[in-house]
């Protein structure tokens, strides 16, 4: 699979199997699951201090996911961050905007990477219209003794 690009009409598309696809997901999907990168933030070998994420959203409603990380690469161990939910930043049209940023106080002053999931609570599905906007990350990288 190979990165993906905005496409002329504004559709997320990447390549697989010689071929270029739209990227989608079936509304109400009950199998919603993204998982972003490690993030190094350009300093691999350097420690780094996370103070704030902030993750906004839209939905018709709250989502049914889980917000998640890890670090260090490890995937296996990923801690939740929030249950869907936040604060409503406005009411001008039917999509909610929603800020998520539980993690004030982050507790782990010295990791290299950190990875995000985001997937459906078991049992409940994703609506229609469900879309991030934007992740955001407040960290300061510690010194090299």
């Amino acid at each position: 699979m190979t990165n993906t690009v905005i496409d002329y009409n504004g559709n997320i598309v990447y390549g697989a199997d010689n071929t270029i696809k739209q990227w989608g997901y079936p509304s109400n999907s009950s199998n919603f699951c993204i998982r972003t990168k490690d993030f190094d933030f350009n300093a691999p070998s350097q420690r780094k201090k996370i103070h704030k994420v902030e993750i906004v959203y839209y939905s018709n409603s709250l989502p049914n996911a889980s917000f998640k990380y890890a670090v260090d690469g490890d995937s296996s161990n990923f801690v939740n961050i929030s249950e869907a939910g936040g604060l409503p930043l406005n009411d001008n049209n039917s999509m909610q905007s929603f800020k998520i940023n539980t993690i004030t106080d982050f507790g782990k002053s010295s990791i290299y990477t950190i990875q995000f999931k985001i997937e459906v609570i078991s049992g409940q599905q994703i609506p229609q219209g469900f879309h991030i906007d934007d992740i955001s990350v407040i960290y300061r990288l510690k010194p090299i003794n």
